[in-house]
């Protein structure tokens, strides 16, 4: 009897369509106090495991990276049957696997399962603790679809897991000494996103949609730049400071070395 109150009480079929549904969709704001634990929390998580995994070994590392590949590839195909069975369709204006962050899905293979220290796990690695951290972090903080949904719903936990494994993955492979970055990784980290410039630029411009912010970037912070800038120069302005911004952070101490012991060579 107590049980059968409990539940009631709790409603968990109500709460469940309230998780699922679509019908909150409307003006709701970032940076609430639930979103603010959650990045704190977050930060804590991702603090305290990646201490823990400096003393694991590579092959517990490997483990990890392979649990998280096939973790994280459900995500979009969730996303999906959520969104078909919610609208009976697909709006393929946000649906397609053309987002920066999209490649940390499709490149978290290739780094569990690529042969170590192959040209393919390079590319993956250098990725994924760059511009992986980066957009990891954008997507926990500036959150948008916390503007339309409410916190306690699909979209946005579905989204805010995502991207806190996004931060996590790649601040283990460094606190572990698994990744260590090499001179190549200042450029191999740039060619996913080259890769996925063009076929996000053909439907961009087909359709009008905005894959890889290539048409400004809209309803996201850098709409400030876009609304100011033709563009053209808006995009060279992004994917360039990307490219320098990435190798000023992560890539500036291996490529002083580089150029010193290049140095040291031609000296001798």
């Amino acid at each position: 009897m107590k049980i059968q109150q409990i539940y009631s009480a709790i409603n968990l079929k109500q709460l469940f369509y309230e998780f699922f549904a679509a019908e909150h969709i409307g003006n709701f704001k970032m940076f609430s106090i639930f979103h603010i634990i959650f990045m704190l929390v977050s930060a804590y998580l991702i603090y305290e495991i990646s201490k823990r995994s400096k003393t694991l070994d590579e092959n517990a590392i490997q483990k990890f990276l392979k649990f998280s590949a096939f973790f994280l590839l459900m995500f979009d195909p969730i996303y999906w049957l959520w969104e078909f069975i919610t609208f009976h369709r697909f709006d393929l204006s946000q649906t397609l696997p053309l987002y920066f962050c999209s490649l940390f899905w499709i490149l978290l293979p290739f780094a569990a399962f690529a042969p170590r220290n192959s040209v393919f796990e390079r590319i993956a690695l250098s990725h994924i603790c760059t511009i992986g951290i980066i957009f990891g972090i954008s997507g926990i903080v500036f959150s948008v679809h916390l503007n339309r949904y409410p916190f306690f719903s699909f979209v946005p936990i579905r989204s805010l897991i995502y991207h806190f494994f996004m931060i996590l993955v790649p601040c283990v492979l460094w606190s572990n000494g698994y990744y260590k970055p090499k001179i190549q990784d200042s450029y191999l980290f740039f060619i996913p996103l080259a890769a996925l410039f063009f076929p996000a630029l053909i439907l961009d411009k087909l359709y009008g949609w905005d894959y890889c912010y290539l048409n400004g970037g809209v309803g996201t912070p850098l709409e400030f730049l876009s609304k100011n800038t033709p563009n053209f120069l808006f995009i060279f302005i992004l994917y360039f400071s990307i490219f320098v911004v990435i190798n000023l952070i992560f890539y500036n101490k291996t490529i002083i070395e580089h150029f010193k012991k290049e140095k040291v060579f031609t000296n001798n």
